[in-house]
């Protein structure tokens, strides 16, 4: 199994697709191997998703929140959702 498979059926239960299953596994697979912990100090993209931390300003978190937030599996994949529905792979240059 993956290192992303492992985390779809916390993304079932935040509201993905399940049609999207595999997509999206192998994203999880290529930003962070599954990770949830994942960082890039470069540009500060975070967890399995490896999200920008001005993509969640809504949580009103100071920067270093929005990163320990989004490391969180069940917050990074809800607002990687989030994201998706806005924008559909693209934030991911699929």
């Amino acid at each position: 199994m993956s290192c992303g498979r492992r985390w779809l059926p916390l993304a079932y239960y935040v509201g993905w697709p399940r049609s999207l299953g595999p997509w999206l596994a192998y994203i999880m697979d290529r930003e962070s191997s599954g990770r949830p912990r994942a960082y890039n100090p470069v540009i500060s993209c975070t967890g399995l998703m490896q999200i920008w931390p001005g993509n969640v300003a809504y949580t009103h978190l100071s920067w270093s929140g929005r990163i320990r937030w989004l490391m969180d599996p069940e917050n990074n994949l809800r607002a990687a959702l989030r994201l998706w529905r806005a924008e559909g792979w693209r934030p991911w240059a699929l």
